[in-house]
């Protein structure tokens, strides 16, 4: 048995509800749901409703972002076991840290857009299929940004070893590998400047 109190503030206020004799008790929908709304004040049950769409509409953006960060935080913790592993190397670690927020940040935006276009696919199929679209687009984006990085550090490594070839075959044969590359680096540095 559960035994409720309510106490409505002085003055006029507004109840959809069903009366039973003396009473407000919750009126039950077809849809299954119980009613019971009280605000103080005089309100058309249209503004009572309008108030409560509104309220809804908060909560439900609410549980969303709610979901979007534990879907985050989710993600991190699955790959921080990585980052405890490299931590024994301490650039590394660090790095990878990082990594690990870009890699979870870029899942989490992918798939929380996925997720939110999937739930709203039977209500409003409109608004799944631009939710949709976003998320795709995202996924691309990150895939781009990727690849493009991907090739900058291509070209940056191919550039370095270039030069430390060309840095090799200016230099005596006799000298090891290893002052091949120090003088290559020297005459870079001096080049610059």
């Amino acid at each position: 048995m559960r035994i409720e109190y309510h106490a409505a503030p002085n003055g006029p206020i507004s109840v959809v509800g069903r009366q039973t004799g003396a009473d407000f008790t919750p009126y039950q929908t077809k849809a299954g749901d119980r009613l019971l709304i009280v605000r103080s004040g005089n309100m058309s049950a249209a503004d009572m409703f309008r108030s409560e769409e509104e309220i809804n509409v908060i909560i439900t953006w609410g549980l969303r972002l709610l979901g979007v960060v534990l879907m985050f935080i989710g993600f991190t913790m699955l790959l921080q076991p990585l980052v405890v592993v490299a931590d024994f190397v301490p650039l590394i670690g660090s790095i990878l840290g990082a990594g690990t927020f870009l890699v979870s940040l870029a899942l989490t935006t992918v798939l929380a857009t996925v997720t939110i276009a999937i739930a709203w696919f039977f209500y409003r199929p409109l608004v799944a299929i631009v939710v949709l679209a976003v998320g795709i687009a995202l996924a691309f984006g990150f895939r781009t940004l990727a690849a493009r990085r991907t090739a900058e550090r291509a070209a940056a490594i191919a550039a370095q070893d270039d030069g430390y070839r060309r840095c090799s075959d200016l230099t005596p044969t006799s000298l090891p590998a290893r002052s091949c590359r120090a003088i290559c680096r020297i005459r870079a540095t001096h080049a610059r400047a």
